[in-house]
């Protein structure tokens, strides 16, 4: 008799929404089940699979573009790979790229029937970015492209209620307005009942496009990875003072006061956090991925301020180069 189909949840969102937060919280309390992990990263360095706090082999990191464009023929395959284990997962969690289309990211999934069973797109969104860009002031429209993100969603998690609580009304109603047939779930750091996110009785999956289009090629990524530690007290004023065309960046770092620590860098807009988390399971790194507008960002000026946090004066090893993985051309 053949197994019956593995549901798969699909975590979408515009950059810094908290998806891998989210996915964590899942992690740590997966309600009894196996979970298995597929994580997109857009950038040249797999950072999300390093901020992800369970991975080991029933994780995948796809690196260097995004899923619904580079790497859309390699889905299931990577499904397939954790179906075929003895120890196959009760569940796949899958996170895609904070720029990916998740129209057509869901679209792959549609055909793994009857292996899997779409059990639900879950869309998260930064409340307060929402309510904060809801009158453009450049180019993008990006209160408009937060929401594109979650247009595919069965469940949206308006994540980080907590920093606009006078503003939560109009947050509310941006959301209901573009995907009132979603059910609307509010968190503070991510925190959302497993029970209400997985095993929920499968997805519409609405493969109808109702955003504004692929707009991968209008982002850029730069990457960091020095050999040698970081000053954390040097890091952390740098980062402070980063340009507003960063418009995310995110990783760890290896820092020389504290070696035997991990930090976490986050940096979503003008908010920024580099906090401790726990030892190291492998060899000590630093790996950051910084995203901007493609062409505002000035990559050599990036360099500086960064090579600038390095412990030992001097010794600039690091790793870093503009990443086009963006251009969908």
């Amino acid at each position: 008799m053949a197994p019956s189909p593995t549901p798969l949840t699909l975590l979408t969102g515009f950059l810094g929404a908290g998806k891998t937060t989210v996915l964590n919280r899942i992690l740590r309390d997966p309600g009894g089940r196996s979970v298995g992990v597929l994580v997109n990263d857009f950038g040249d360095l797999p950072v999300d699979g390093l901020l992800v706090e369970s991975v080991d082999e029933d994780t995948i990191v796809f690196a260097g573009g995004c899923l619904c464009c580079q790497i859309r023929d390699d889905v299931p395959r990577a499904v397939h790979r954790l179906l075929d284990r003895p120890d196959r997962p009760d569940h796949i969690l899958v996170e895609a790229s904070g720029v990916a289309n998740p129209f057509e990211v869901a679209k792959p999934f549609a055909a793994l029937a009857p292996a899997i069973a779409v059990d639900a797109v879950v869309g998260v969104i930064d409340a307060e970015r929402l309510v904060a860009l809801a009158q453009p002031d450049g180019s993008i429209d990006w209160a408009d492209l937060a929401i594109d993100h979650v247009m595919a969603a069965d469940i949206v998690v308006l994540n980080k209620v907590d920093l606009i609580p006078d503003r939560l009304p109009l947050a509310r109603r941006i959301v209901r307005d573009a995907v009132g047939r979603a059910r609307l779930l509010e968190a503070v750091r991510g925190h959302v009942a497993t029970e209400l996110v997985l095993g929920v009785g499968g997805s519409a999956l609405p493969l109808a496009d109702g955003s504004r289009g692929h707009r991968h090629g209008e982002y850029e990524s730069w990457s960091f990875a020095p050999e040698q530690p970081l000053s954390l007290e040097a890091f952390r004023r740098m980062v402070r003072e980063l340009p507003t065309a960063v418009i995310r960046a995110k990783g760890i770092v290896y820092a020389a006061e504290q070696p035997e620590t991990r930090h976490i860098f986050q940096l979503v807009g003008t908010r920024a956090t580099v906090e401790a988390g726990g030892a190291w399971a492998g060899e000590p790194r630093t790996a950051i991925v910084v995203i901007g507008q493609r062409g505002a960002l000035d990559l050599a000026e990036l360099e500086r301020r960064f090579d600038s946090t390095l412990s030992a004066a001097g010794l600039v090893a690091s790793a870093r180069e503009p990443n086009l993985a963006g251009s969908c051309d």
